[in-house]
């Protein structure tokens, strides 16, 4: 746990100026906010980033089902309404 943490914490701080790659694969069918990520190295940096504090909120949170149906409705009814 305290490795997931300061992994996490590492992430958070180090890669914005290493990493280049959204926290997903940038090729294939996208949505347009992926494709949006995927044109700008920012953010496509910063997803990398919320990917990894996302794995970690994963494996702390507490009913984790509960928290990964959240995360679902937030990508449906907040995030894909983003188109620019």
């Amino acid at each position: 746990m305290l490795r997931a943490l300061v992994f996490g914490i590492w992430m958070f701080v180090a890669l914005p100026h290493v990493v280049e790659a959204a926290g997903f694969g940038c090729f294939g069918e996208l949505s347009t906010q992926e494709r949006l990520i995927c044109g700008d190295k920012l953010l496509s940096a910063l997803d990398f980033r919320l990917k990894a504090l996302y794995s970690i909120a994963v494996q702390t949170a507490k009913p984790v089902d509960s928290f990964r149906s959240g995360q679902r409705e937030w990508l449906r009814s907040i995030r894909d309404k983003c188109t620019d």
